[in-house]
C-alpha cells in the first residue's frame, strides 16, 4: 500500500472519490487512513444517500451529485489541486471522453497527487466485446466502452500522468480487471 504524505501532519488527506456508489471505498479508507477528508461524487441520488448514511460524518465526508465529463475541472464543482488522491473505479467504461476527463481530473489534484483507477477489462477474442457494450448500452442507456489495461495505460499516459504502478488481474472465468497508481506529470 502506497504511504501518503501531506505537507504537515494536522492537514487532512483529501480525498475525491469519482463515482463514489454507495460510499465504500471511502469508508474502507476512512479505517485505514485517519486523517481522510473525503468528498465523494456520483450521478444518481439513490447511491448518495446509501453513502451518506454509511458516512454520516459531514465534517470529514462530502457528497456531490454530479456527472463526470469532458471540461477544465471535469464539470466538478472544486477549485484546482484540491486533492491528494482521485480515486476512479469501475466507472472509465461509462465516460464518453476519457481522455479529456482524465485531464479535468488532473487539474483537482494537488502536486505530487495520486490518481488510482480501476475497472473491468475488455477481453481479447474471442470473448464478444463488441455484442457485450451493446447489450449494456441497451440496459444502462449510456455510453459504454471497456479498456484493455494497455489502452487505460496510454490514456493515462496522454493525459499528463505517469504510471507508478499497474496490474492486470482475473476475478473468474468472466471478468478480468486491471488498476494504474499515476501520478500528474
Amino acid at each position: 500500500m502506497f504511504q501518503f504524505a501531506t505537507e504537515s501532519s494536522h492537514r487532512k488527506l483529501r480525498v475525491l472519490d469519482v463515482a463514489c456508489g454507495t460510499g465504500r471505498l471511502l469508508e474502507l479508507l476512512s479505517q485505514h487512513i485517519p486523517t481522510i477528508e473525503g468528498v465523494g461524487v456520483d450521478a444518481s441520488q439513490e447511491m448518495l444517500t446509501q453513502a451518506r448514511m454509511k458516512l454520516p460524518d459531514q465534517s470529514r465526508f462530502h457528497f456531490v451529485q454530479a456527472e463526470v465529463g469532458p471540461g477544465k475541472r471535469t464539470n466538478l464543482p472544486f477549485d484546482p489541486a484540491s486533492f491528494d488522491v482521485i480515486t476512479c473505479t469501475n466507472a472509465l467504461h461509462d465516460i464518453p471522453v476519457p481522455l479529456e476527463t482524465l485531464q479535468g481530473l488532473k487539474t483537482l489534484l494537488t502536486s505530487g497527487g495520486i490518481l488510482i483507477l480501476e475497472d473491468y477489462a475488455r477481453r481479447p477474442p474471442p470473448f464478444l466485446w463488441n455484442v457485450f457494450e451493446q447489450i449494456v448500452r441497451r440496459i444502462e442507456g449510456t455510453y459504454v466502452q471497456a479498456y484493455t489495461l494497455e489502452e487505460a495505460h496510454a490514456l493515462c499516459t496522454q493525459a499528463g500522468y505517469q504510471a507508478l504502478a499497474e496490474e492486470a488481474f482475473k476475478i473468474d472465468w468472466l471478468w478480468h480487471g486491471w488498476e494504474i497508481v499515476a501520478s500528474k506529470i
